[in-house]
């Protein structure tokens, strides 16, 4: 055989080889991604069996911790007078709120209320007289021309709270997985 159909010869299965390397690590990915979907999915269905339950011993609520595969205490109360109480401090928060909002020069009177983090340039807890929405702005939102944006009836980030005072619901910021559109919740 001549040196260069050694040579030739040589290349093409150095390619095939490179071509069997790439294969074997892309199967292998393939493989891992596999193996990492099923143990997620494995996740979810043993989380999606394990109800939240009330602990005799504790009188709080144990829900199914996935990381931990056991149940881990939530430290609520599931007695309906500690839950009536906790109740009774929020409708005391959100009238005091309330009455805040009703004299918006007040907010002054809060301590530190303009240096509270801010979330996306926006405050992390926002106040609004009723349901959020494109068209009920909440009290302290810091507009464009303030320096923040235009309203949209949205959260700016996940964890952003809103407190309705007037229906006394505290609403929160989530990311909605079906259309990962950020929405409000409570």
């Amino acid at each position: 055989m001549s040196d260069e159909k050694i040579v030739k010869k040589f290349q093409v299965l150095q390619q095939k080889f490179k071509i069997d390397v790439l294969a074997t690590d892309t199967i292998a990915a393939a493989n891992a991604a596999a193996a990492n979907a099923n143990a997620a999915a494995e996740a979810a269905n043993a989380a999606a069996g394990r109800s939240p339950y009330i602990d005799d011993t504790t009188g709080t609520w144990w829900v199914w911790d996935a990381t931990e595969e056991d149940y881990v205490d939530t430290e609520t109360s599931a007695d309906p007078q500690t839950a009536k109480a906790d109740k009774a401090d929020f409708d005391n928060l959100v009238n005091e709120v309330a009455d805040i909002e009703e004299n918006p020069s007040d907010f002054a009177r809060v301590a530190d209320f303009e240096s509270m983090p801010k979330l996306a340039g926006q405050p992390m807890l926002l106040f609004c007289n009723g349901t959020p929405s494109s068209s009920n702005k909440p009290t302290n939102w810091i507009d464009f021309m303030q320096g923040g944006y235009e309203w949209t009836g949205l959260p700016s980030a996940i964890g952003q709270q809103l407190l309705d005072y007037t229906n006394h619901v505290l609403y929160f910021g989530w990311l909605n997985p079906s259309n990962y559109q950020l929405e409000w919740k409570h």
